[in-house]
């Protein structure tokens, strides 16, 4: 089943629309049921209609039972590439701004960071880990992107995986023209 929401519907740079699906694979899923309206909690609930029929409440944890074993769910995000204005125009890009949640975990949750350019001789990559600080807020932080990392166009890779919320709220790119 692919499920999108509809707050994810945008246009791109030829006016066609797009939108953000999320499919889940390996589970056997007839329709799903958003919980909306006065009594909203939040969930999102899967009618499984196999040899076992039953209502499935999603979104509820960080973490899948399966079977007996608790399973990590991974969280990946990449942006789309993003020009920054001109996309013929070469560019810096110095630094990048991430608000993040914080975490419950006493060690922090770990993300790792990819950061992605595309320029004249193709993509270019750098990686880097970020631990979130404990909390219930926002963790603000700014991370120097490695030099290299310069180009056309510009996105980064989020990756988490340990037994807590992940997320990004937002974030900023600082960029430079480049002369030349």
């Amino acid at each position: 089943a692919l499920i999108f929401d509809p707050d994810t519907y945008r246009l791109d740079d030829v006016g066609d629309g797009r939108m953000s699906f999320y499919k889940f694979t390996g589970y056997a899923v007839n329709q799903f049921l958003p919980y909306t309206g006065a009594g909203d909690t939040g969930s999102l609930v899967a009618v499984v209609n196999g040899t076992n029929a039953r209502l499935d409440k999603l979104e509820t944890n960080t973490f899948d039972y399966i079977g007996s074993v608790t399973t990590t769910i991974p969280m990946v995000i990449r942006t789309r590439d993003m020009p920054f204005g001109n996309g013929q125009q070469n560019k810096l890009f110095r630094r990048l701004k991430l608000v993040l949640p914080q975490v419950s975990l006493t060690g922090g949750g770990v993300y790792t960071i990819k950061h992605y350019a595309n320029s004249a001789a193709g993509e270019v990559t750098a990686s880097a880990l970020y631990t979130a600080a404990t909390g219930t807020g926002n963790d603000i932080t700014y991370l120097g992107i490695p030099p290299g990392i310069d180009g056309y166009t510009y996105g980064v890779y989020l990756a988490h995986n340990s037994q807590c919320d992940a997320g990004l709220q937002g974030f900023s790119v600082e960029v430079e023209k480049r002369k030349y």
